[in-house]
C-alpha cells in the first residue's frame, strides 16, 4: 500500500506577507532525503503523472500558489509505503532559488536541519507533519494556510521568503567626547554602530568595513591620528590587541574599533569585545568585522569605537568616514 497526498505551497514575502511571489518556471525543487534517496516525487505533466524521481522541480503562480493537479508541473509526494514487514518513511524537503528580489529559501535549513516526514514516523527526529489532515476536499485549491515556515500541517508549504539582503544600522554618527587631560585624551564612544541583517542565503553574510582616511585634522588635511597600535605594533584583523590604558610615549595609540561578534571565521577573533584592531584605508583590503554562516533574521551585532592620543597632538576636530559592506553568501 502506496499512501500518496498532493503537495501545496502558497509562498510569499515574509515581511509583507500579503505580497504573493510569482517564481520562475523550475525555481522550486522538492526533494526525498533519506540515506539513500528515493523515487517517491511525482510530477504532472501532459496529462499524466511522471516519475517517480528523487527530485522534481515546479513553481508558483501570480497569486503565489502551487501548480494544482491536473495542471503541468503539479506535484505529488509519498508518505510512506505499506508492506507486511512494515512501513518505509520518506524525508522531503523544499529549496526556492533566489530571485532578484529575494533570497534563496531552503527548509531544511530554516528548521535546523529537519525534513518533512509522515506523522506515523514517530522519533525520527524530523518534522513529522503528513498525514491524512493532507486530504482535500477540492483537488484544485490548497488547503488552509498554516503558520509561515513551519512544517505544512495540512499540506499547504506556507513560505515567506526574506528579501535578498535586508540590513538596518543605527548609530551612523559617532561623537567622541574632546580629548584632554580629564580624560587622559582618550575615550570610548557612548554611542554604538549597531548592524542588524536579515537574509535567507544558504551561508549567511560578511560584514567588512575600510576607513577612507585615518583621523584626520578638519583644517590641516597633513595633521591626522593614526590607527591603533600598541607599541608600533597594529591591532588588525589578523591579531587584535588588548586596550586599556592611555596613549603614553607612543603606547596604546590611535583610533580602532571592536566587534561583539564571538565567532568571526570561526573564532572569537575580538575576544568578547575586549581586544581592539584599526580600520584598514583601502577598500581593497577591508577588515572582517562581523559574519555569520547560516539565514539570518534581524541578527544584530555592535561595533565600538576608541580613541586615544598624545597629549602634543595638535589640537582640533578631526574626522573619518567607516565604510561597512554587507554581502550575503549564497
Amino acid at each position: 500500500l502506496n499512501a500518496d497526498w498532493y503537495l501545496g505551497a502558497h509562498v510569499v514575502d515574509e515581511d509583507v506577507p500579503a505580497i504573493d511571489i510569482n517564481t520562475v518556471a523550475d525555481a522550486i525543487t522538492i526533494s526525498e532525503n533519506s540515506g539513500t534517496p528515493v523515487a517517491t516525487v511525482y510530477k504532472w505533466s501532459a496529462s499524466a503523472w511522471t516519475g517517480p524521481a528523487t527530485t522534481q522541480t515546479s513553481e508558483t503562480d501570480s497569486n503565489g500558489f502551487f501548480i494544482q493537479p491536473g495542471t503541468d508541473d503539479a506535484i505529488r509526494i509519498r508518505e510512506y509505503k505499506r508492506e507486511n514487514a512494515g512501513y518505509t518513511h520518506y524525508y522531503y524537503n523544499m529549496y526556492i532559488d533566489n530571485t532578484e528580489s529575494y533570497s534563496a529559501y531552503d527548509y531544511k535549513d530554516d528548521q535546523g536541519g529537519y525534513y518533512l516526514t509522515s506523522t506515523l514516523n514517530t522519533s525520527s527526529g524530523h518534522d513529522e507533519t503528513i498525514s491524512e489532515s493532507w486530504l482535500r476536499n477540492n483537488i484544485d485549491i490548497n488547503n488552509t494556510d498554516g503558520t509561515r515556515n513551519d512544517p505544512p500541517a495540512n499540506g499547504t508549504w506556507y513560505v515567506g521568503m526574506l528579501g535578498g539582503l535586508e540590513v538596518t544600522i543605527t548609530g551612523t554618527a559617532i561623537i567622541f567626547d574632546d580629548l584632554n587631560s580629564g580624560n587622559s585624551f582618550t575615550d570610548t564612544a557612548s554611542t554604538q554602530t549597531q548592524i542588524s541583517v536579515s537574509t535567507s542565503a544558504t551561508n549567511g553574510y560578511i560584514v567588512t568595513a575600510w576607513e577612507t582616511q585615518k583621523m584626520t585634522h578638519n583644517d590641516f588635511g597633513a595633521v591626522t591620528i593614526d590607527n591603533f597600535n600598541v607599541d608600533g605594533t597594529y591591532g588588525n584583523y589578523t591579531t587584535p590587541l588588548a586596550w586599556t590604558g592611555n596613549c603614553t610615549d607612543d603606547i596604546e595609540c590611535g583610533f580602532g574599533f571592536t566587534s561583539d561578534d564571538t565567532l568571526v571565521e570561526g573564532v572569537n577573533r575580538y575576544n568578547n569585545g575586549a581586544e581592539y584592531a584599526g580600520f584598514s584605508e583601502s577598500s581593497a583590503s577591508p577588515i572582517r568585522v562581523i559574519d555569520y554562516s547560516s539565514p539570518a533574521d534581524a541578527v544584530s551585532n555592535l561595533i565600538t569605537y576608541r580613541i586615544s592620543a598624545s597629549n602634543t597632538q595638535q589640537p582640533g576636530t578631526y574626522s573619518t568616514t567607516v565604510v561597512y559592506v554587507v554581502t550575503a553568501e549564497y
